[in-house]
């Protein structure tokens, strides 16, 4: 927790969606980066940007906040309000950020070496107020940990085009009926890949350095710093061999080449979807369903049950449906 000291002066000039801070119990919050993501909508904080929003937030009638709620506010806090010949009090039971950690430094080395103190120390360290944070002090290494969002449908747009023209000079019939067939059956079976990927491997439970590693640049940095835009993405180089594979497999699979191929470029396109819908969910403010209730479906997912909803695009909600990890929020608490 920060010591630092602001004037209500100094808070007030933190009005705006750029640039937020609000006052909690005598506690100023950095909310700059979060605000898009709050359960509630950002636009129930613009009222209270620069101001005291301890009466909102306590207000169950208004807004109520559940225990995970209260954890991340913590991790938002970035110092006191200054009252003459006064501390501030709170009688919020917060949780405590690891000390040890140099959020300056690459934290992949850091975190990897926790043993089976690393999977806590992830959800206690959250750093929802900073945009950036380095996972390698090498900057070869931490260049390819990025990937803006368009590189994405860049590099893998043009192998779904050439994905469908190829299955349809090969012969696959009624390729006008059957290619958005395919892509129905590709998501779907994308979907069940992300499901996996996301219950299985993504939420493994790590104890090794080198298995803390890999969790922690495959996922979890992203639920430390969620609103990374650079992070959000999955990188081509790592994609590649991935997707190579499913070609291979998929392929293999059927024994008409040209429906194999149509199925594994209806699979990319759900990929590529997946990665879009991603960002969307973190940087967009959806405010009719079905997008506004895939955010919430999400966002449940990073602030109150990380163990629930792992369904990112809608090819993978069934999933949750199926088996039994959709979570609705019923008491509306974020």
């Amino acid at each position: 927790m920060s010591d630092t000291v602001f004037t209500r002066e100094e808070i007030e000039k933190h009005n705006n969606e750029q640039d937020a801070w609000i006052i909690i119990d005598g506690y100023v919050h950095d909310v700059t980066n979060f605000a898009r993501m709050h359960p509630g909508g950002s636009s129930i904080l613009k009222n209270k940007l620069g101001k005291d929003a301890t009466e909102s937030f306590s207000n169950p009638s208004i807004h109520s906040h559940s225990a995970s709620a209260m954890e991340l506010l913590e991790k938002l806090r970035i110092g006191t309000v200054y009252v003459p010949d006064q501390k501030a009090e709170s009688s919020r039971v917060f949780v405590k950020k690891n000390q040890d950690i140099d959020l300056d430094k690459g934290l992949v080395t850091q975190l990897a070496s926790l043993g089976d103190k690393y999977q806590k120390t992830i959800h206690d360290i959250g750093i929802a107020n900073r945009l950036e944070l380095r996972l390698f002090d090498n900057p070869l290494l931490e260049k390819f940990t990025v990937c803006p969002l368009w590189l994405v449908p860049a590099v893998w747009m043009p192998f779904v085009f050439w994905g469908f023209y190829k299955a349809a000079m090969s012969g696959l019939p009624y390729p006008l009926i059957l290619i958005p067939l395919y892509i129905l059956i590709g998501g779907l079976t994308w979907g069940l890949i992300e499901y996996t990927l996301h219950r299985y491997l993504f939420h493994l439970e790590t104890q090794s350095f080198i298995m803390n590693a890999l969790h922690f640049m495959i996922h979890g940095q992203h639920h430390v710093n969620p609103m990374n835009p650079n992070r959000l993405v999955f990188p081509p180089v790592p994609a590649a061999p991935i997707i190579i594979l499913t070609y291979l497999l998929i392929t293999a699979i059927y024994p008409v080449y040209s429906m194999g191929l149509a199925h594994w470029t209806g699979g990319l396109l759900g990929y590529v979807l997946y990665d879009l819908t991603h960002y969307y969910l973190h940087h967009g403010t959806p405010s009719r369903n079905p997008l506004k209730m895939l955010k919430t479906h999400h966002v449940i997912h990073h602030f109150k049950n990380e163990k629930a909803n792992f369904a990112i695009s809608f090819f993978a909600l069934p999933y949750d449906w199926v088996f039994g990890t959709w979570v609705v929020d019923k008491d509306k608490k974020c």
